[in-house]
This record gives structure tokens, sequence and C-alpha cells, in this order.
């Protein structure tokens, strides 16, 4: 199964370079999920075993976007953006008359062991099943 377990935190990890500074720490900040904290890691590679539920793949000299989306473990829900490449999470943020919206690939995200809520397609922008 994916997600935390247990009393275990809900890990959200930033991938290579942070472009969120602490932003992302105040913002988690007293917030849960079903009853779980939530936490921010910050590592320069992703691996299989770096217990990250939500990554966000920035990128860096230490690990690509592409290379970190091949290690990306089950139960792991990648997201890039449009300013880090063409390579795309199973989550895929853009701007879109000056919003902020996202595409959805549910096939990434199966091969991942993880449901994209119907809610939630219904707001994407796209919704690709490679």
């Amino acid at each position: 199964g994916s997600g935390p377990t247990g009393n275990g935190p809900l890990v959200i990890c930033v991938i290579g370079d942070d472009p969120f500074d602490r932003q992302l720490d105040q913002a988690l900040e007293g917030q849960s999920v079903n009853g779980h904290r939530i936490a921010a890691r910050r590592l320069t590679r992703l691996e299989a075993g770096s217990g990250c539920h939500i990554a966000y793949l920035a990128g860096s000299s230490s690990q690509s976007v592409a290379a970190a989306l091949a290690a990306a473990g089950r139960g792991t829900l990648t997201v890039t953006d449009e300013a880090r490449g063409s390579d795309r999470g199973a989550i895929h943020f853009t701007l879109f008359q000056t919003r902020v919206r996202f595409h959805v690939d549910t096939g990434q995200a199966s091969r991942r062991g993880l449901t994209i809520s119907s809610r939630l397609l219904s707001l994407a922008l796209s919704v690709r099943e490679s």
C-alpha cells in the first residue's frame, strides 16, 4: 500500500535544487492528512528506499529529473513542473493563462501502485495514460 503507516508522517521530498526555500516548511507547519503530520525532506537524489510519499523532482547536477523518475519506488507520487523540462511526473504543474494548473499521467501513477481520484482528474488540464 501507499501512504504513511501507523502514526508515521506523510513525507514530501524535494529532490535536487530546492526552489521553495523555507516556504514549503511554513506551508506545512501544523498541517496533517488523515491524522498524519506532514514532513518535508530535502534530498540530493531519489532512491527506491528514500521513504518519500510525494516527491517533487527539481533536478540537479547530482540527479536529473529523468533519473529521479526512473528511481522512484512504488507508492511514490512524482511531481514535476514545466520549468524542469520535458520529463513529467504523475502530476505535472504548468502555467496556463497566468494560473498554475496541472496535467496527470495515470499510467505513471498506476505503475507506482497509485490511483488518482476522479475528482482530481476532472480538474486536470489533460489526462495522459502513458
